[in-house]
């Protein structure tokens, strides 16, 4: 079995912060627990501190995959987790999923 971080960036904006539940993360979560996987969720647009509670979910998971949801307010952030959590974890898969990898797979491609 592999070991699966899930990821909802924050926004990168103060002024704008996502009040709905990460549907689509989530259900990939549901999923996985169906198949007997045990993946490590972090929401990390809701509360502070963002970038602890990354490093530390990386540290607990020791993921062999990183998948992080991605939208037009959290592109730029997205991006970035995916970076953090590589220089973390040599050797980890990245994998964006959610509204912009879907319809921009292309922004993604190069990262």
């Amino acid at each position: 079995m592999n070991k699966v971080l899930l990821v909802n960036p924050p926004t990168g904006s103060r002024t704008y912060a996502s009040v709905m539940p990460p549907l689509g993360i989530l259900y990939v979560d549901s999923y996985l627990r169906s198949r007997g996987e045990d993946p490590l969720f972090i929401d990390l647009n809701a509360g502070a501190h963002w970038q602890k509670r990354l490093d530390a979910g990386v540290m607990t998971a020791l993921p062999d995959i990183a998948g992080i949801t991605s939208n037009v307010s959290n592109y730029g952030m997205s991006l970035r987790i995916a970076r953090m959590i590589k220089k973390l974890r040599r050797g980890v898969v990245t994998v964006a999923g959610g509204p912009l990898p879907s319809v921009r797979p292309d922004l993604y491609l190069n990262h």
